[in-house]
């Protein structure tokens, strides 16, 4: 896949914040967006499709996440199939298009390509080289983390860079709604399930163990009633309880919930799931 062409010349960077290392990067999509990526990028009835996810940037303790705004798939008077030695490429007035729409936004590019229902997706040779021409230079001008993304069956793959410097640590794409999808680098499979918890299991499905194991979920007020129900959530295998006083991972253990002396509210005390 040919990124060249996006940038015909550049400019020095001037100002701006100093880099800064990336903990987490994640790409979170809204289901009906992310329904529309796949039917294009998945349609191969005219060969391999791609296409731009305008992504603003929300930063946070964990690392950041791209929120995608906008779905832009390549239309198919701008490709060029097997030219230059790629097996697609496309004209530098849509890459400028992009890049002048992402900037009205003062939003990052994202490029999303498919390789079929493959459970581990990988870049190819030619997709990381062609993007190690383009994305240094465009992060550092958007000023947004801005990457290049490969999926397959339940599993993306990908590099980033930021600040004109490689962010290897693409985490998943996060598809938001019901229920919650998490696109990683390597696809979901069950794992051998607890004894304890077989009737949930026959019950919820052979994944219900493992994505619940990866799911995070906050409890607002610990007290009486929140401190049973982190208790309940975490006998159920949820991983990770998000708390007042922060997360806790681990199997189900409690703590008592201490209270203050006689006269005076009790004292919010999360239990832990450590």
């Amino acid at each position: 896949m040919n990124l060249r062409g996006l940038f015909r010349r550049g400019r020095p960077r001037t100002g701006g914040r100093p880099p800064a290392a990336l903990p987490r990067l994640r790409v979170r999509v809204a289901t009906a967006a992310w329904r529309d990526v796949r039917a294009h990028v998945e349609d191969f009835s005219r060969g391999e499709e791609a296409g731009f996810l305008v992504c603003s940037l929300s930063e946070h303790s964990r690392g950041r996440d791209l929120l995608v705004r906008e779905w832009h798939p390549i239309p198919e008077e701008a490709l060029r199939r097997d030219q230059d030695g790629y097996v697609l490429s496309w004209s530098a007035a849509f890459n400028d298009r992009m890049l002048r729409r992402a900037a009205q936004f003062g939003a990052g590019l994202v490029l999303v390509h498919s390789h079929g229902n493959t459970p581990t997706p990988r870049l190819s040779g030619p997709d990381v080289r062609s993007a190690k021409q383009l994305l240094p230079s465009l992060s550092r001008l958007l000023d947004v983390p801005c990457g290049t993304v490969v999926i397959g069956d339940l599993a993306a793959n990908g590099c980033f860079w930021a600040d004109g410097k490689p962010a290897e640590d693409f985490e998943e794409i996060t598809v938001v709604g019901a229920p919650l999808e998490r696109w990683t680098a390597t696809k979901l499979t069950p794992g051998t399930p607890r004894r304890r918890r077989d009737r949930q299991t026959r019950a919820l499905g052979s994944m219900s163990e493992v994505l619940l194991d990866r799911g995070r979920v906050a409890v607002i007020g610990c007290s009486g009633g929140g401190s049973h129900g982190c208790q309940q959530l975490a006998h159920a295998g949820v991983g990770t309880l998000l708390t007042p006083t922060g997360p806790t991972h681990g199997r189900p253990t409690a703590r008592p919930v201490r209270s203050r002396p006689p006269g005076k509210d009790h004292d919010d005390q999360s239990i832990s799931a450590a």
